[in-house]
């Protein structure tokens, strides 16, 4: 009996112990992509690892953000591989930097979307719905940009009127109908 009990206490204690271990490595561990240097990158693609390097990138500084980006950036230019041409398109995609451009995410995805191999099935997948919700985006900008300009105008025809209604006004006081 006193074998089971002590049995059951470090599976117990193994157990909970793994788990946090493991709850460690999705909260606070930067992603685990290897950096671009051999010829097998991109084929252990996690189909999650996007999505939390997305989020990892968020949470860096814009100075620390500015050099992985020229580092990802150069190492593409270069000849990069699939890894960084997904880490450029979610480079691209954070809202308010210098390196920001939905534009170039688009044109990174679309090539991306054009190769069909069942090793980047996964990948093909993420980058429709990319493709998809940066071109619902893009059309979505021009919605705004078209009500914005016929809100725009419809401000001016209103202070046009006002301005017309106080030169009544002041007439009307200057000039008063006769009854």
């Amino acid at each position: 009996m006193n074998r089971f009990v002590m049995f059951l206490l470090l599976l117990v204690l193994t157990l909970s112990f793994a788990g946090c271990a493991r709850l460690q490595t999705l909260l606070g561990n930067p992603p685990r992509w290897k950096v671009a240097s051999g010829p097998d990158t991109g084929k252990n693609w996690q189909r999650l690892e996007p999505v939390i390097y997305f989020s990892y990138l968020q949470t860096l500084p814009e100075p620390e953000l500015e050099e992985k980006y020229q580092a990802v950036k150069e190492r593409f230019d270069a000849g990069g591989n699939e890894d960084d041409r997904w880490r450029l398109i979610f480079f691209s995609l954070l809202p308010g930097y210098g390196f920001s451009d939905s534009d170039y995410a688009l044109r990174l995805l679309q090539e991306r979307r054009q190769d069909s191999t069942a090793e980047y099935e996964s990948q093909r997948a993420l980058a429709e719905l990319l493709t998809m919700l940066l071109l619902e985006r893009r059309d979505l900008d021009g919605k705004w940009k078209a009500e914005k300009e016929r809100a725009d105008r419809w401000a001016k025809q209103l202070k046009e009127l006002k301005e017309i209604e106080e030169i009544l006004s002041e007439r009307n006081k200057k000039y008063p109908a006769e009854p």
